[in-house]
């Protein structure tokens, strides 16, 4: 067995791509699409929706967990997701910035677009099994 880490943030995006392929979402969606009830835009950054495109190349606007020590952080109670998540930081599209709960959130996409109770299940359906990865978990 080997851990996989940021490794699975490749899965994700493949599994972004398929479901784009399958006219499930867009890039251009922003995530209020899926989740009305969340607002990552910060007010005073005058910041464009953040969409699928922004979440999968780390433009989003949210911070690098790794430095980002103290932050605001929406409750999971109140976003529905189930984790918090940081408000942004920059504002959408301008500024590259690593991003694991971007990825987190895609994920959640996914959930919904999919039905399924977990990214992992997915994952198995819609990669592992249909090109043989039989010994292969997320």
């Amino acid at each position: 067995n080997y851990s996989l880490g940021s490794i699975t943030k490749t899965f994700t995006g493949t599994m972004v791509m398929r479901a784009i392929e399958k006219g499930l979402i867009k890039l251009e969606d922003p995530v209020s699409k899926f989740f009305p009830n969340l607002v990552l835009e910060n007010p005073v950054l005058n910041s464009k929706k953040i969409t699928i495109r922004n979440l999968l190349s780390h433009t989003s606007g949210m911070p690098d967990l790794r430095y980002y020590h103290g932050g605001k952080y929406h409750n999971k109670s109140e976003t529905g997701l189930p984790f918090d998540i940081t408000y942004q930081i920059y504002p959408a599209g301008v500024h590259y910035r690593y991003s694991n709960h971007g990825f987190q959130l895609l994920g959640e996409i996914l959930k919904k677009v999919h039905n399924k109770n977990s990214l992992q299940e997915i994952i198995q359906n819609e990669l592992f099994k249909p090109i043989g990865m039989t010994d292969s978990v997320v």
